[in-house]
């Protein structure tokens, strides 16, 4: 299912020509469902959780403008 879900907010982020660091908020139910929730244009407070999970610094690969 995070495949999925990534490959959506990835589609939907290339879609409106969105380059800068965000969260794109889904729903999933136990059938493996997702539903999309909201983009939010700027890290979360809990963008730290999500790195420790995935290993995945994300403010490393940010540019600025």
């Amino acid at each position: 299912m995070r495949d999925r879900i990534t490959e959506q907010a990835v589609t939907l982020a290339k879609h409106v020509g969105y380059e800068n660091a965000g969260t794109v908020e889904f729903l999933a139910d136990e059938s493996g469902n997702f539903y999309f929730i909201e983009v939010n244009a700027r890290l979360q407070v809990e963008h730290t959780v999500t790195e420790e999970i995935t290993g995945y610094v994300s403010l490393c690969d940010h540019k600025a403008p």
